[in-house]
């Protein structure tokens, strides 16, 4: 998120912005939200922006209030901040210190050998890339691709993001965020990636795993 105001934005705000997935999103000073994808900004004092259409408009940053190139991580980091959460510490490298799992992407679960209670935080710092499918673009980063999928574990998370679990629990998403999550109940920590036809996958995220 590039934030221009400051301040904690209102879950009004955060309900103006796209779905995972949907692309990004700009939020005005008036409270307008304009949907599309950040290209550039230009001369230090106006926001080039490209609408869902693919026209281009240009908005001065005074008028600009902050803009979401992931919300799925942004609003992970805002959560934690509500809840009063310090961020990760990463050293100096930017490596997060923890175990190190390779997470296959047409394995269902990878087994970290992790075992959590409930509301303990840990985070996790994702590289690489994965293919959902055989076809061209559909390789993806752990925050999953724009690609909408009836097959996909979590429906609102996109296809081949990175998703944990723990033991027989839902799946909750990971993405490439690196604020700490609470874990939601107690048992052995899995991760895998959300899509459910894993036949034609191929890849590996490489995740360290770090408990705070």
């Amino acid at each position: 998120m590039i934030d221009f105001t400051g301040g904690t934005p209102s879950d009004l705000e955060l309900s103006r912005v796209a779905p995972e997935g949907k692309g990004q999103t700009a939020i005005m000073r008036t409270g307008h939200a304009a949907g599309g994808r950040f290209l550039n900004v230009i001369a230090d004092h106006t926001l080039l922006w490209e609408n869902g259409n693919g026209t281009q408009s240009q908005f001065p940053l005074r008028d600009v209030s902050r803009v979401y190139l992931n919300p799925m991580s942004a609003r992970a980091v805002l959560n934690n901040e509500r809840e009063g959460r310090a961020p990760v510490a990463f050293g100096t490298s930017g490596q997060l210190a923890g175990t190190t799992i390779n997470v296959a992407a047409n394995r269902a679960w990878t087994d970290t050998g992790i075992t959590v209670n409930q509301g303990d935080r840990v985070a996790f710092q994702a590289s690489g890339e994965i293919n959902y499918g055989r076809s061209p673009g559909q390789n993806v980063t752990a925050d999953g691709g724009a690609d909408r999928r009836a097959t996909t574990r979590i429906r609102r998370v996109p296809v081949g993001a990175l998703l944990g679990k723990i033991g027989n629990s839902a799946p909750f998403a990971i993405g490439n965020q690196r604020q700490a999550l609470s874990m939601p109940a107690s048992g052995r920590l899995m991760l895998g990636v959300n899509d459910n036809e894993l036949g034609d996958n191929s890849g590996s995220f490489t995740v360290v795993v770090a408990r705070q």
